[in-house]
């Protein structure tokens, strides 16, 4: 008898935590994005894992995609050399800064940047090893997206008729999904705009 009180507090208890919404859906979201060319397409790529790996560490969703704010990476190669070793080696040095910004209004909300070097067989190798070296434990991490996190949900406070009205503008444009997005991006901690942004997707929904 007692085993199978067991079981059924079990079951119990997996439906509901199956029932609880996901808490990252309605985080505060930005999107990250690298804006160097003049990078390979790898090294693009291993930083918007680490941009994504810095927004989950401090309570960020940077896996939705936000119209409205953007987590810019840009990269400056501060030096770049290959040494007469046999094989040779590329070793670089790079200047990595992240800009948190509102792209509606194009406005800046928070900036940080870092130093790290790499070296390896190639050029590809010595990229990977630099971005991997960043420091994402490093207190100026935290208090940029702690700041810029901040700014956002001041925005969303402040300025929800402004999104709502972007979203409107969207969908009479026949831009539907992206009008969607934008109110769906509107996080938890926002309340009052968030309710609103709701009933205006359920419009958009019919």
């Amino acid at each position: 008898m007692k085993l199978i009180f067991g079981i059924v507090l079990c079951i119990l208890a997996t439906l509901s935590a199956s029932a609880q919404p996901d808490a990252n859906d309605c985080q505060v979201a930005i999107t990250p994005t690298v804006v160097s060319k003049y990078i390979p397409s790898s090294a693009s790529k291993a930083l918007i894992a680490k941009t994504k790996e810095l927004c989950s560490q401090n309570n960020v969703n940077g896996d939705i995609d936000n119209p409205l704010f953007a987590l810019k990476v840009n990269v400056d190669v501060i030096d770049k050399t290959i040494t007469a070793t046999a094989p040779p080696m590329h070793s670089l040095i790079l200047g990595i800064t992240f800009t948190i910004v509102d792209i509606l209004n194009n406005s800046i909300y928070s900036v940080t940047s870092t130093q790290v070097k790499g070296a390896g067989q190639n050029e590809t190798k010595a990229y990977a090893m630099a971005i991997e070296s960043i420091n994402l434990n490093k207190p100026n991490f935290k208090q940029f997206i702690t700041q810029g996190r901040t700014k956002v949900e001041e925005f969303y406070t402040n300025q929800c008729e402004q999104v709502m009205q972007t979203a409107r503008d969207l969908h009479s444009q026949g831009q539907t999904e992206e009008a969607i997005k934008t109110l769906q991006a509107v996080p938890t901690s926002c309340p009052d705009c968030r309710k609103n942004c709701m009933q205006l997707v359920d419009e958009f929904s019919k």
